[in-house]
């Protein structure tokens, strides 16, 4: 009678390596999920800490050579943002909308435009917060409440208008859209790819200049450039029932557009200076004479609902170039708009005084001069009782001057000791 063999046994050499490679595993698995958590968390470590920034006003000083991103705290002190050099150039600034972080567009890397995001209250340097080689500009946030304010925002980038997510520095093309499913963009989301509204888009311009949010987010305004000027055109992004976006709706053309949101009800308050028509195929029967197309004004300030579809009564109109206008900036509780007044010469405004008006039909009949002089880019407060401007001084440099909203109350920010521009408030109001 045969034995059965004995089953043999796994030598100990053998068995210590298996659970040396069961260890490795399972450490390695630790590893790639400790990464991952830390991947996606790192991206917005900082966010985690809170900024006090409560009248704190961001603007650009304008170098020797180059322009630097500077703060000005509540008591006055200019803080600069470190990491700049001479040569370098920052632009494009703007507060998210809690306030948390100053973001701003700067070649200070890799000679390309990217956007940075700064704390200026712990002395910490800006941090990039976009890769890649194409150029990124003008973040814009909605300026609409809402609780999802601070995650993403606007920007161009090779003459596109990109959904831009700070916290994995993601984007998706917005404009011109690419239908009601948009893709998950790459480095060069957008190059050469003009979508299904190519031909829609190619008859108002060939690149996007600035882009925002309105009516909740349902809609975005914006100014492309085209050869002889600017159009602001309005894209609903609801799509029909069929599934499809409607088609862009041209607002107003000229040598220069600038416009603002409202932030209370989306409407949008919009400048023209140097009138075009928007579609030279759609010129109204009145305002042509034979070969010769005519104009009903020269410059503008108008106001439209997007979901109205229609212009509303303008603010004002010119028929000449002695008065035009530009910058315009709506207050906080949305009832008017602060503007620049000046002359039109030279294809630009050379500025003259500061208005302020009511958002209605001939709201400028209305405006309260605020101030006499060289002055810019102004805007609010998030109070709606500060407005902020730059000034041309006697010295030839602009420093940033804050007055009631009455114009009472005038102080000096930066005085003759810089030069600075395009002041911005933090948002903060707690």
């Amino acid at each position: 009678m045969s034995e059965s063999l004995p089953t043999p046994t796994q030598p100990k050499i053998s068995h210590r390596l298996a659970v040396r490679t069961l260890f490795l595993i399972l450490v390695l698995g630790a590893v790639y999920f400790s990464y991952t958590w830390w991947k996606d968390k790192s991206q917005d470590l900082t966010d985690l800490k809170p900024a006090t920034t409560r009248g704190w006003l961001a603007a650009v000083e304008y170098q020797q050579d180059g322009q630097q991103v500077v703060t000005f705290s509540p008591d006055g002190k200019v803080v600069a943002s470190p990491g700049w050099k001479p040569g370098m150039t920052d632009r494009d600034l703007t507060w998210n909308p809690s306030g948390n972080r100053l973001f701003f567009v700067s070649d200070r890397e890799d000679n390309n435009f990217n956007i940075f995001r700064w704390n200026p209250t712990d002395g910490s340097d800006p941090v990039r917060k976009t890769t890649g080689s194409r150029s990124r500009g003008e973040p814009q946030f909605n300026r609409e409440s809402a609780e999802d304010s601070d995650k993403s925002a606007l920007i161009t980038s090779g003459g596109f208008v990109l959904e831009y997510t700070p916290k994995d520095m993601s984007t998706r093309q917005v404009l011109p859209p690419l239908g009601r499913d948009i893709v998950q963009s790459s480095d060069e989301e957008g190059g050469g790819s003009t979508g299904q509204f190519s031909g829609a888009y190619e008859k108002f311009g060939n690149s996007f200049k600035i882009a925002r949010w309105c009516k909740q987010k349902t809609w975005i305004a914006a100014v492309m450039r085209r050869d002889q000027g600017e159009v602001l055109i309005l894209q609903n992004l609801a799509p029909n029932a069929e599934g499809k976006l409607p088609r862009p709706l041209p607002v107003a053309a000229g040598e220069h557009v600038d416009f603002d949101v409202n932030p209370k009800d989306g409407t949008i308050v919009f400048v023209v200076q140097g009138f075009q028509w928007p579609d030279e195929t759609q010129i109204p029967a009145e305002f042509r004479k034979g070969n010769k197309v005519t104009r009903p004004f020269a410059h503008l300030v108008g106001h439209i609902d997007p979901d109205a579809k229609a212009n509303e009564g303008p603010l004002a109109a010119s028929k000449d170039d002695e008065i035009s206008f530009g910058s315009p900036s709506i207050s906080p509780d949305g009832a008017s708009v602060v503007l620049v007044a000046g002359k039109y010469e030279n294809g630009s405004l050379s500025p003259k005084a500061l208005a302020a008006a009511p958002i209605q039909q001939g709201g400028m009949n209305l405006a309260a001069r605020l101030a006499i002089g060289e002055v810019y880019e102004p805007v609010w407060s998030p109070d709606g009782e500060t407005i902020a401007f730059a000034e041309r001084q006697k010295s030839g440099k602009r420093a940033i001057v804050t007055i009631h909203k009455d114009g009472s109350g005038r102080t000096v920010l930066g005085g003759d000791t810089g030069n600075f521009g395009n002041p911005s408030f933090s948002p903060q109001l707690k």
